[in-house]
């Protein structure tokens, strides 16, 4: 083979290999920052300081009650064949069992009605094989997310995910067969928004999204409703170097992350 043809095979290739080359991060003496994140706005919302029953309605108002009876009653009458009858009066009895039923936390459903560990207030109000029934054949609309919507904003708000054993399948999880909640909540807990997540089901639409996770996107649905200027704070799932710049254009951000999320060539201090 002639030697020039050689020469421009080897001269082809090392152009070839220097365009495959990685790009590392540099360490330079001067740099610009980021513009400041801009001020907090806070909103002015009508939903302060509740009596616990109010602040129960605010949530579980009278008509939610009745759209899950009825809701209950056709699920079951399809499923089963035959009227399930279940009245408005037996719902708030079944939510009222369950919300002490929380408090107890006994590991089985069934010792809330055996004999050495009964609790009076959930078993003379309603027989087990009735709040087991109605448990398995519930329907609950969506009506709560609104309310949600009212309640004060702070500017300092927390971003987390929780599992529901319902439907779906997560194979990384212990229990795969659920669905998930994003949540955004203030410091006391007062939820803020929220959604739903099944396998599959899209979290944003915008095209400058998708190059993030779930969890990246999961956090710019969550704080689309929320005023410019919070100070966001996120777990290792959410966090990574893109979603940190997309947020500091509305709000600033703090939050653990993993460490195959951080460039190699980054020096950082080790937990000892």
């Amino acid at each position: 083979m002639h030697l020039g043809v050689i020469k421009d095979k080897i001269w082809f290739q090392k152009q070839s290999w220097e365009k495959r080359e990685r790009n590392f991060w540099k360490k330079i003496e001067h740099f610009d920052p980021l513009p400041p994140a801009p001020a907090h706005e806070p909103e002015t919302i009508q939903a302060l300081n509740l009596p616990p029953q109010d602040y129960m309605r605010k949530y579980l108002p009278e008509d939610l009650f009745s759209i899950i009876s009825d809701c209950t009653n056709r699920r079951y009458f399809k499923e089963c064949g035959i009227e399930l009858k279940c009245t408005l009066q037996e719902i708030k009895i079944f939510f009222t069992a369950t919300v002490m039923m929380s408090y107890l936390g006994y590991p089985r459903v069934c010792m809330y009605w055996a004999g050495k560990t009964k609790v009076s207030g959930i078993a003379e109000k309603m027989n087990r094989d009735r709040y087991l029934t109605i448990r398995n054949k519930r329907q609950v609309p969506k009506m709560i997310w609104n309310d949600c919507q009212l309640n004060p904003k702070n500017k300092n708000i927390s971003i987390n995910e929780q599992m529901v054993p319902f439907c779906g399948l997560i194979k990384s999880k212990p229990n795969p067969c659920v669905m998930k909640i994003f949540v955004v909540a203030a410091p006391d807990g007062l939820p803020l928004d929220f959604f739903f997540i099944r396998r599959g089901d899209p979290i944003v639409e915008e095209d400058n999204l998708q190059c993030l996770g779930v969890g990246g996107k999961a956090v710019m649905r969550l704080t689309q409703n929320l005023p410019t200027g919070d100070f966001i704070y996120i777990g290792r799932f959410f966090t990574s170097m893109h979603l940190l710049d997309l947020l500091h254009l509305e709000a600033q951000c703090t939050g653990t992350v993993q460490r195959v999320r951080i460039p190699r060539n980054t020096k950082l201090m080790t937990d000892k």
